[in-house]
């Protein structure tokens, strides 16, 4: 008979306890995706259950899941060691130790996503990461109260990291160059990194970046107040391989900066200049011909 493996039902308002573990169950431990993000009734018992009886689980999504507080996913760490993929978004009551629990459990994780965890303290995202050296893509937008050493613990646990999401809202002064100077020292593949609103980033982190991470193809810096000119002469030098820039609001960056980007990133593909005001026509100097 077949074998359910993979079940996706996002935004599963309707989705409780007792038809996951049947589903889990019937599996018969060869279950291998999860994805029931937004489902308000599904508990820690049901949690519990569908980890129990599924030693390889490899993807699993929770965003949003508000009756998951701990020992659940406590069970997914003791059983679910080949997890690669966790979805946590939206779900900032899940208590730091139960994130510790995850880490020392799932090292195989290659993709976290704690997006609006607005409670992450960095000695929290410091446990949770340390024994994850397999990650390749972290996602921490709207965590207010992550700040740079929560950055350096992500830098040092996952050299191979390729995807970071920074997005601030609240705070935003609680990430800057030095996060930028951890990123260049121990993460060189790093190819996707958004930094919306983190405006203590100056054109010196910016310069730590593209001095290393010469692979970059997607950066982010909108709402960047700091970064100039000299920044984009920074990654012209060093991201020869960007192709989408978005640089709306970062008013200190003019029509240097643009011919910069223009002779050194022949990648670039999409670009975002909104309230760049320093920014002319280039009639006078030849910049539509640059590019």
């Amino acid at each position: 008979s077949t074998v359910l493996h993979t079940l996706r039902v996002p935004r599963a308002d309707g989705a409780q306890d007792a038809p996951l573990k049947a589903v889990a169950e019937s599996a018969r431990g060869l279950f291998r995706a999860l994805d029931v993000s937004g489902a308000l009734n599904l508990t820690d018992a049901g949690l519990r259950a569908v980890a129990m009886a599924s030693p390889l689980l490899a993807e699993l999504k929770l965003d949003g899941c508000e009756g998951v507080r701990g020992a659940g996913l406590a069970a997914v760490a003791d059983c679910c060691p080949r997890l690669r993929t966790l979805g946590l978004a939206r779900c900032s009551w899940v208590p730091g130790w139960v994130l510790a629990r995850l880490g020392a459990g799932c090292p195989a994780i290659e993709t976290l996503d704690l997006s609006g965890h607005d409670r992450l303290k960095d000695d929290d995202l410091r446990a949770c990461v340390r024994g994850m050296t397999a990650l390749t893509d972290v996602s921490l937008p709207l965590c207010t109260s992550l700040s740079d050493p929560g950055v350096l613990a992500v830098a040092q646990a996952a050299p191979g990291l390729r995807k970071l999401l920074l997005d601030r809202r609240d705070l935003p002064y609680k990430i800057t160059d030095v996060a930028c100077l951890g990123l260049a020292q121990h993460c060189t593949a790093l190819e996707t990194l958004s930094l919306v609103n983190c405006e203590k980033l100056s054109d010196s982190g910016l310069s730590w970046l593209a001095g290393a991470c010469h692979s970059l193809t997607t950066l982010d810096l909108r709402g960047c107040t700091k970064v100039s000119d000299v920044g984009m002469r920074a990654l012209a030098e060093g991201t020869p391989l960007l192709r989408r820039l978005r640089l709306a609001g970062c008013k200190r960056v003019g029509d240097v900066g643009v011919r910069h980007l223009a002779g050194g990133c022949p990648e670039l593909a999409e670009l975002d200049f909104g309230g760049l005001f320093l920014l002319s026509d280039g009639a006078q100097r030849g910049f539509a011909q640059e590019g």
